[in-house]
Parts: structure tokens; C-alpha cells; sequence
């Protein structure tokens, strides 16, 4: 078995999928031909006409895209590029080490596991998780605080470091509950 986790990297700014934008085009259409024909003293057919038209093509768009919703998973924003690898004298963040004798502290967040649902409410969102949500974070002694995200599948578990975080736990680099929550098997 292969015992390294996929790291996530954010991408950084702001992004917003396609299907958003056509959903606010459509409605932000829709809005605007209202207002400019209830403001105008002419009667304008052929504005009623692509008023009428519009909502005819934005129904059915958004009833599509929320039943789509329930089928697709998050947009990932960013790549997944290197490994995540647990090991008893170190943790390696792709290309770079650490020496569990420079850690303080580790703290290892592993709720977000892909394909789990989310999202449960009506929105305008997908339902079901990318699984990039989980990170370790590690206080290091000189001050630093190093964050690396990883993805989890229902295959792919960080339970495979059992071993190794029962080492750091003895040595106190994580704390009891941190602990009992990374190894406790869904």
C-alpha cells in the first residue's frame, strides 16, 4: 500500500465557475428588461417578448443546475501536486522535511473526506465534497507555523499513519483529543 496523502495547493485570488455566470446573465437579463419596461410610458412588445423569452430559458436552466448539483462534486481551486508522507523522525511536505526534533506542536485537522455530502441546504451549490478541506499544521520551535492541505478519499485515509502518530503522541507533539480523532476510523 502506498503510504503518502496528496497535498492541495490553493490558487490564489478569487474565481467563480461558468454556470454562475450564466445563472446571474440570465437573471441580471431578466431584471433589467422588467425595470426598463415598467419605466418606459411606451408600450414595447418585442422587450416584453425577450422578457418572456428569458424566463422561458432561465427556468429550466436553474432547475437543471440544482438536480446537477446533487451529482457534482466542489470546484477545486488550485492543483494537487506532491505528497504528504508521515514518518517517525520527520514529516515531508513534498520536497521539504521536518525534523520531528524541530516541531513543537502538530495539529492535524481530517474531517473532509471527497465525495461525503455537503451542502445540505437549498443553495446554489454542489452537494458533494472535493476532500482538500483536511490540513496539518506544525508549530515548529523557531516560530514558524507550516500549513500543508491534503486530499482524502474513502480510500485513501490518514489513518495509514496510525503508527507514526502514536509516535508522536508519546512524545507529546499532539494533543489527546487531536489524536483519538485522527486515528478513529469513519
Amino acid at each position: 500500500m502506498d503510504r503518502k496523502l496528496q497535498i492541495y495547493v490553493k490558487d490564489k485570488g478569487f474565481r467563480i465557475g461558468i454556470e454562475y455566470i450564466i445563472m446571474f446573465t440570465l437573471l441580471f437579463c431578466i431584471f433589467s428588461s422588467y425595470f426598463i419596461n415598467s419605466f418606459n410610458e411606451v408600450k414595447n412588445e418585442l422587450l416584453e417578448l425577450i422578457g418572456i423569452l428569458l424566463i422561458v430559458v432561465t427556468f429550466p436552466y436553474l432547475v437543471i443546475f440544482m438536480i446537477a448539483n446533487f451529482f457534482r462534486y466542489e470546484r477545486l481551486y488550485g492543483k494537487l501536486e506532491g505528497y504528504l508522507i508521515f514518518e517517525n523522525d520527520k514529516i515531508i511536505f513534498d520536497k521539504i522535511f521536518y525534523n520531528i526534533s524541530d516541531i513543537e506542536k502538530i495539529e492535524i485537522l481530517n474531517w473532509d473526506i471527497k465525495g461525503d455530502i455537503v451542502n445540505v441546504l437549498f443553495e446554489f451549490k454542489p452537494k458533494k465534497s472535493n476532500g482538500v478541506k483536511n490540513y496539518v499544521k506544525l508549530y515548529l520551535k523557531n516560530g514558524k507555523v507550516e500549513t500543508c492541505y491534503f486530499l482524502l478519499t474513502k480510500s485513501e485515509k490518514i489513518q495509514i499513519f496510525k503508527e507514526e502518530f502514536k509516535v508522536y503522541f508519546r512524545k507529546n507533539l499532539i494533543k489527546r483529543q487531536n489524536y483519538l480523532n485522527i486515528t478513529e476510523e469513519y
